[in-house]
């Protein structure tokens, strides 16, 4: 069963509202499910997104950060230069971190 976008797109305002208390693990898994379920959050709410995992970002595990990563790409969503260098920056120093499950 899918989720209208109608439903989807309160939640994920509601979700907003809640992002600064998110875990790690919430700013990578909410918006890699939203991008299973086709949804795509407005540019501001990806935005918002991107900017609390800047604050967060050495905290993100290697599975996460690549969860975070392929929704963000499902989005078709670039981040600022800084900030994306900043991403890759940790996607090289976590790399290390993932099992050869994870990778495949």
């Amino acid at each position: 069963v899918k989720p209208q976008h109608e439903f989807l797109a309160a939640v994920t305002q509601e979700a907003l509202k809640a992002m600064p208390f998110f875990t790690t693990k919430h700013l990578a898994n909410y918006p890699f499910a939203l991008a299973r379920l086709g949804y795509t959050p407005s540019k501001d709410w990806l935005s918002a997104l991107v900017n609390h995992v800047g604050m967060r970002l050495n905290d993100l595990r290697a599975m996460d950060l690549s969860r975070l990563l392929f929704s963000l790409a499902r989005f078709k969503f670039t981040p600022h230069p800084e900030v994306r260098t900043s991403m890759l920056l940790r996607v090289e120093s976590t790399c290390g971190d993932l099992s050869v499950l994870e990778v495949s």
